[in-house]
């Protein structure tokens, strides 16, 4: 039970910060076009990217 519960603990964490990783990648690309957006950049270059 102990040895099932760790290793639940252990994917979870793994997880937790492929999760976190995730997030901070879509707040980039978000930030990112929201720049773009500011610059006055074609909205066909920014569908694209």
């Amino acid at each position: 039970m102990l040895f099932k519960l760790g290793q639940y603990w252990k994917v979870s964490t793994q997880y937790i910060k492929k999760l976190q990783t995730y997030t901070q990648l879509t707040a980039r690309i978000i930030l990112a076009s929201q720049v773009l957006k500011c610059a006055g950049i074609p909205s066909v270059f920014r569908t694209s990217f």
